[in-house]
């Protein structure tokens, strides 16, 4: 993850064999897949889009047929004196 002062980048860099422009068309559907049925639901990179852009980033996809993927997400750095971070989780023990 990268910052140029005002932002945070994010790159995932795969190293498939890329999509065609009909997939990369509707990446950011949710329920798209190009998997077969039962491969997947179609909705890890729709969520992850909607995240981004409620958050007030921005994501997109770089691929080609028979070269890699990149997906980049870009996320507005938070000013220090507005971050509320959420307590720590109270850890449990199981009990025979």
């Amino acid at each position: 993850m990268l910052s140029d002062g005002e932002e945070a980048v994010l790159s995932v860099i795969d190293n498939g064999s890329g999509m065609t422009p009909e997939t990369r068309d509707r990446i950011f559907e949710p329920f798209f897949t190009p998997k077969s049925v039962g491969e997947g639901s179609g909705l890890g990179v729709a969520t992850v889009h909607g995240i981004v852009g409620q958050s007030g980033g921005a994501s997109w996809v770089d691929t080609a047929p028979g070269e890699r993927t990149i997906f980049t997400v870009r996320f507005p750095l938070a000013n220090g004196s507005h971050v509320h971070l959420p307590e720590p989780p109270v850890l449990a023990t199981l009990v025979d």
